[in-house]
């Protein structure tokens, strides 16, 4: 039989499912009150999966769960921050809202990894190799597509830098968890690079031309990648 938490799952899951297209369709026009209640209720419905999954999967006795929903609660204030027009204070505050949920995820993917495998490096010569080679990605797109990030050109790149770790760490995780753990193996990897994806995409439109169709592409990959990640944490 489902529990109260497996019911409450698939409601979040249902919901999403609902508000996610709701949101991005009611983007097209431009930010409103409307679309800040939208993008806030899905930013809160993928926290309350995180706490839900938790609850669920025996508490928050665990680094991982502990850091990943705290790490939901930033990602919460960088929707927020980042919804409206551009302006410098909102994109710092933004900008480090979802800084600081990318070093909170490394943190419990290579703490958790430690705890299966023993393993007690922080970076090791696989990691180093994910990481030039998304940081290079990176590098290609911001040239092939004549971006211009002017003042933010240092903290694009230290951020670009911290998610091309997060990729690298995510994988690490998912190697040691492929034996005991497969669904959190498959669903933490898949997380992880629909949000790096869709990092990208809202840094391409951010820093270039900004159209619908990238900011329905950011928040199609974005949501997804949240409640994955918060649905993770049942499967640990």
């Amino acid at each position: 039989m489902f529990s109260a938490c497996n019911i409450l799952l698939v409601i979040f899951v249902i919901l999403q499912c609902i508000c996610a297209p709701a949101y991005i369709i009611s983007t097209k026009p431009g930010c409103s009150i409307k679309t800040l209640i939208l993008k806030a209720t899905c930013s809160t419905i993928f926290l309350a999966t995180g706490i839900i999954a938790a609850i669920g999967s025996g508490g928050f006795d665990s680094v991982y769960p502990k850091l990943m929903v705290i790490g939901f609660a930033c990602s919460w204030i960088g929707d927020v921050m980042l919804h409206w027009d551009p302006k410098t204070p909102r994109i710092i505050a933004g900008g480090l809202g979802f800084l600081t949920a990318h070093v909170l995820f490394i943190t419990s993917y290579i703490k958790t990894e430690g705890t299966l495998t023993g393993e007690t490096k922080i970076i090791s010569k696989r990691d180093i190799f994910i990481i030039l080679g998304v940081f290079a990605l990176a590098v290609v797109i911001y040239f092939a597509l004549k971006l211009k990030a002017g003042k933010l050109l240092a903290p694009i790149a230290i951020y670009a830098v911290v998610l091309s770790f997060m990729i690298a760490k995510t994988l690490d995780l998912g190697i040691a968890l492929i034996d005991t753990k497969p669904a959190a193996a498959v669903l933490i990897p898949l997380g992880a690079f629909l949000f790096a994806a869709s990092d990208f995409t809202l840094g391409i439109s951010f820093l270039g031309k900004t159209d619908f169709k990238k900011q329905a592409l950011n928040m199609a990959l974005y949501l997804p990648a949240q409640m994955l990640l918060a649905l993770s944490i049942y499967f640990m």
